[in-house]
């Protein structure tokens, strides 16, 4: 199973048009609580700040998780908490899915 359901389901609350998972922090969460009942590995957060005509990475508030799939494991509650710590910023996150950890469903 891919996350392109989740696109489906997300696809109102994104806040870049044209970029899926870009989310306000509770849309977020939810998104990452999602995935994790669908075993789909999060493979990656970045939180972004959003200025008149500009969307950018703040280096700062960037997790990478994407070793953790090969060893089973979606990393579901560091990227919610991850979320969670910097909900207080004023920045939206990006949420980057992996395949499900247990193949094709």
């Amino acid at each position: 199973m891919t996350a392109d359901p989740l696109k489906i389901e997300f696809r109102a609350n994104n806040v870049v048009p044209g970029r899926p998972y870009v989310l306000r922090t509770m849309d977020a969460i939810r998104l990452i609580r999602r995935a994790a009942e669908l075993r789909l590995p999060v493979r990656s957060v970045a939180g972004l700040v959003m200025r008149p005509g500009e969307t950018f990475r703040s280096i700062d508030h960037v997790v990478d998780f994407s070793t953790a799939p090969a060893r089973g494991d979606g990393s579901w509650a560091p990227a919610e908490q991850f979320v969670a710590q910097r909900q207080d910023l004023g920045i939206v996150f990006e949420v980057m899915l992996g395949e499900h950890l247990d193949g094709a469903v």
